[in-house]
């Protein structure tokens, strides 16, 4: 049997239910109607008394068929709706929507179409994602990937090469397998962190200490492009994983670094709110404008081209993955040709904001 028939014969099934239901309550209906004459003394023999019992039995039985197949046409054209737009579905079309038609929204139709229109855009979400990760993961990959080849090549067929040219195509040579290495490493880490709902080993630490910590790091990056760095910290204690926030502040200083012109200013401070703490890092770079903004989370995106620099994409990602699985918030606001500040949002331990009894 077809699935379409296994369907309506169901319905049907549910449809001789509805009428037998009905017939029940009609001869109910009538058996109550006539125990009733009989207590307040009606002739039941009388002509009009057996009409309009016989009358209101039919009006009950023609109501309960009505609104069974009333029913059982909803039912059936919800069904066909149902395989058409799965069908479509299955052959990757998820730009399918079903009309909701059903004014209750309390109804199990009208929660069936809704719920089946949630799930489709949804498909439609992870779709785009998958196809815009494969197309920017091949072209990342395949990038270093040619560059090295050339170079390569170069090499081996330039008999007329200077040694000075030589040493420049395998420095290339290196920092694009070096691109290409971070590139490996960074998309594993970022399919490690989508595929976790929670990070498990944690410890308490001092935020303010390791963000400083980070800077020290970074100290060499600050001093070639001479910029000036201002930090105002309080004391931030926080129990998430030390090395993965780690990542976090590396990611967003390293990104202002690199946006930031000759000669710039860098800030970090914090703010302790009630249960979180609140920790911006700011700077006068270049800024950006509304596109990038959008898209500044999404994997492999560099933003503007015309101020392209060597990186991978995924720096902020994994940061905004990392900061969600510790409990907090990543933002962004920029500016262009004002700077961006990133501030990142971390919750306080629960013994910082729930008093404790003496």
């Amino acid at each position: 049997m077809k699935k379409r028939d296994k369907v309506k014969s169901s319905l049907i099934i549910q449809f001789t239910w509805i009428i037998f239901i009905s017939f029940l309550i009609s001869m109910l209906i009538a058996l109550f109607a006539t125990a009733i004459m009989r207590w307040a003394g009606i002739d039941l023999r009388a002509f009009n008394t057996i009409l309009i019992m016989v009358l209101g039995f039919a009006v009950s039985l023609i109501l309960g068929t009505f609104f069974a197949v009333l029913f059982f046409k909803r039912s059936v054209d919800l069904a066909d709706n149902l395989k058409i737009a799965l069908k479509r579905i299955s052959k990757g079309d998820y730009s399918v929507r079903i009309e909701n038609k059903s004014n209750n929204k309390d109804s199990l139709i009208y929660d069936v179409i809704e719920n089946f229109n949630k799930m489709v855009e949804e498909l439609n979400s992870v779709a785009i994602l998958r196809n815009d990760f494969i197309s920017n993961f091949s072209h990342e990959f395949k990038t270093p990937i040619v560059s090295i080849k050339g170079y390569a090549e170069l090499i081996k067929d330039g008999k007329n090469l200077t040694e000075k040219q030589k040493q420049e195509y395998l420095q290339i040579i290196i920092d694009e397998s070096k691109r290409l290495s971070n590139l490996a490493s960074s998309t594993l880490l970022m399919s490690k962190l989508d595929s976790q709902t929670e990070i498990k080993e944690t410890e308490i630490f001092s935020v303010n200490e390791q963000i400083k910590q980070c800077v020290l790091i970074l100290d060499n990056e600050f001093k070639t492009k001479n910029l000036e760095v201002k930090i105002k910290l309080g004391k931030m204690r926080v129990n998430c994983s030390m090395d993965m926030l780690q990542q976090v502040w590396l990611n967003i200083l390293t990104n202002a670094i690199k946006y930031t012109p000759m000669g710039g200013k860098i800030r970090i401070s914090s703010i302790e709110m009630e249960k979180e703490y609140v920790i911006s890092i700011s700077d006068n770079g270049i800024g950006m404008n509304k596109e990038t903004l959008d898209h500044i989370f999404d994997k492999y995106y560099q933003g503007d081209n015309s101020h392209a620099t060597t990186g991978n994409g995924l720096g902020l990602s994994i940061a905004k993955r990392i900061v969600e699985l510790s409990g907090g918030k990543i933002e962004v606001n920029s500016a262009e040709g004002k700077g961006t500040t990133f501030s990142v949002s971390l919750p306080k331990l629960e013994k910082d904001y729930f008093p404790t009894r003496s």
